[in-house]
């Protein structure tokens, strides 16, 4: 029994093995090992950077125009999706017009009728004229030979008038493009049963289209300064639209105080701006030359001063920053003490990282 007592001690001490090692706490003056952080990095330049201001701005075109059918008829060809550039003369629709086709010919057929009967009584009028004046037939066969040609010349210009009508309905029925734009909206489709007088599509030049801001009096002057004419971009239906200031109005309105200011846009094929919209716009106001535009994530404040981590050998060190403004959320800065033009600054983890520390870059 006290043989099996000793057996079971012994198996019991050596299956729990060595006791679980405490962390070792360093020691008063022992440095503390810095573990290696995993970071993000991106790539900054020292550029020219320009503080924008975001106004309310109305689009204005030259032509806007809303097509109206004069005809009625099932659609049979349609080519105004909308955003498709079209030319002027370029045919966007349709309709059908087989009646109006058969009319046409038919009257051209009166028509050549006509001619004959007119050009085989003129020529029977001319007989009757030359024998009046020979006075070999009576003044009252004369005068009947002129009222049969004067009769037949009526009809012939009446039969000429129908179909000069004709061609006129006929040429509803075919809807070209009056100048070269963008169709802005329509909601046919080839099939569809036109009315008369319903809307086709909305036709818009954008050459140019511009946005219509106003401007308070800083601002105005703020833009004088600048040496060259700042490019704008305007967000529009989660889409980036570029411009430029073509003129500011010398006065500010007298009922607004703003000055109004002309931004000639370009747009491509298959863009939509529809006039009248309103949106806003971004509109360069100070330069700042050799800086950098950052995120407020990106940066330490600390003591009043703003510094930035950036990774060098492996290591990341820390360089002080100087604001020179805000823009949108972003802030426009200047390195001191730096003499780089470039910079792998870390954009993630920074609150867990030191000036010197070892990093280590993920994707």
């Amino acid at each position: 029994m006290r043989f099996l007592t000793i057996l079971f001690i012994s198996i019991l001490f050596f299956s729990c093995g060595e006791p679980p090692q405490k962390e070792k706490i360093p020691e008063r003056g022992e440095k503390r090992v810095k573990l290696t952080k995993k970071v993000t990095t991106a790539e900054f330049k020292l550029d020219k950077q320009l503080k924008q201001k975001r106004f309310y701005a109305v689009f204005n075109s030259i032509n806007d125009i809303t097509i109206i059918s004069r005809a009625s008829g099932i659609l049979e060809n349609f080519n105004g999706e909308i955003g498709k550039f079209v030319k002027k003369g370029d045919i966007i629709a349709e309709i059908e017009a087989n009646q109006k086709k058969l009319t046409l010919e038919a009257y051209r057929i009166q028509l050549k009728e006509a001619k004959i009967g007119f050009d085989f009584q003129k020529r029977v009028f001319e007989r009757d004229k030359s024998l009046f004046d020979k006075k070999l037939i009576s003044q009252e066969k004369f005068e009947q030979s002129e009222n049969t040609l004067k009769t037949v010349e009526i009809s012939l210009k009446k039969i000429e008038n129908q179909i000069e009508t004709t061609k006129l309905t006929l040429s509803y029925h075919t809807i070209k493009a009056p100048f070269d734009g963008v169709i802005a909206s329509s909601s046919l489709k080839k099939g569809s049963f036109i009315r008369e007088g319903s809307e086709i599509f909305r036709l818009v030049q954008y050459s140019p289209l511009e946005a219509i801001i106003g401007l308070s009096n800083d601002v105005f002057y703020e833009l004088q300064t600048l040496k060259e004419i700042p490019k704008v971009s305007i967000e529009f239906k989660n889409r980036v639209f570029y411009g430029v200031i073509k003129g500011i109005s010398p006065s500010p309105s007298t009922q607004t105080q703003l000055y109004s200011a002309k931004i000639e846009l370009t747009l491509n094929d298959g863009d939509i701006l529809v006039p009248g919209s309103m949106t806003t716009i971004k509109v360069p106001i100070k330069k700042y030359e050799d800086a950098l535009r950052l995120k407020r994530s990106y940066l330490k404040f600390k003591d009043n001063e703003y510094s930035a981590f950036i990774f060098q050998d492996g290591i990341a060190k820390i360089v002080k920053l100087s604001l020179l403004d805000e823009d949108d959320g972003e802030y426009i800065m200047k390195p001191m003490d730096s003499t780089n033009s470039s910079f792998k600054i870390i954009t993630s983890g920074i609150d867990a990282i030191e000036d010197g520390q070892k990093v280590e870059i993920i994707k």
